[in-house]
């Protein structure tokens, strides 16, 4: 196979790429979208891919979004920026994993721009404005420490979108067993953590099953513990592991 396309590649180079199309569009009418989109990412048919992408993003962000950020990498970031919502989704996993900080500040003002990009519907920009509003929470936690910040733009974030954003389904593994840790490597003092945790505790929708949400609960159960305040522990992971139980999340169970 690799003989047989390095020899193509040499005799009729303008015909790789189209081969690529046909072949992305074939297993895509089968419903072999990975098989699709390598076809399409390695023909750089990006328009293609993007669209894919845009059409699998509700259900890979719950569920494979690692795959899904790989394949956004692939992308030159101008064809990301066509869909907001893949672009916004492109710029949290970016976030949570540590990028360099001049770059997540760059990602985060092209999605300030594509919030507000005209001829979108009001309830479009609404959730674009609300994704956007949990990055920053995001980041305000990973990057500058500040959890009054990021409580802040949790607020807006449920405000905007009070019944659902797609963002926080993400099954993001923090990888501490204590989700406590995981928060506490953002701030270690532990009165702003608890103010942090019932102030996002009182955002929560109890009709979405969001998985942050149950981190939270799960890491404030935790953080009572610590003071030993078992009782009030006990319930309190209980609601966070029933929220995994509700929206699936095998990472949050364990």
């Amino acid at each position: 196979s690799e003989f047989l396309q390095k020899k193509l590649a040499g005799q009729e180079p303008g015909i790789v790429n189209e081969l690529h199309y046909r072949a992305g569009s074939w297993f895509r009418e089968r419903g072999d979208i990975r098989e699709a989109m390598e076809h399409f990412l390695t023909g750089e048919w990006y328009d293609e891919a993007v669209r894919l992408m845009g059409e699998l993003l509700p259900a890979m962000v719950a569920q494979d979004w690692e795959t899904l950020k790989y394949w956004m990498e692939t992308v030159p970031s101008r064809h990301l920026r066509t869909d907001p919502e893949l672009f916004l989704a492109y710029t949290f996993f970016c976030v949570a994993a540590g990028m360099d900080r001049n770059l997540a500040d760059g990602l985060i003002r092209q999605g300030d721009g594509l919030c507000g990009i005209a001829g979108q519907p009001e309830g479009k920009i609404r959730e674009c404005a609300a994704s956007l509003a949990f990055i920053k929470a995001l980041y305000a936690m990973k990057y500058r420490f500040d959890t009054a910040e990021a409580a802040e733009q949790m607020r807006i974030c449920a405000s905007l979108a009070p019944e659902d954003v797609l963002l926080e389904r993400i099954d993001v593994y923090p990888g501490e067993m204590s989700i406590l840790r995981t928060f506490q490597f953002m701030e270690p003092n532990f009165a702003k953590l608890e103010a942090f945790f019932r102030s996002i505790m009182r955002f929560w929708n109890q009709d979405r099953p969001n998985v942050f949400f149950g981190m939270c609960f799960v890491g404030y159960g935790e953080l009572l513990i610590e003071q030993d305040r078992l009782e009030e522990a006990e319930s309190y992971i209980r609601q966070g592991l029933k929220i995994a139980e509700d929206g699936k999340s095998a990472k949050l169970f364990a």
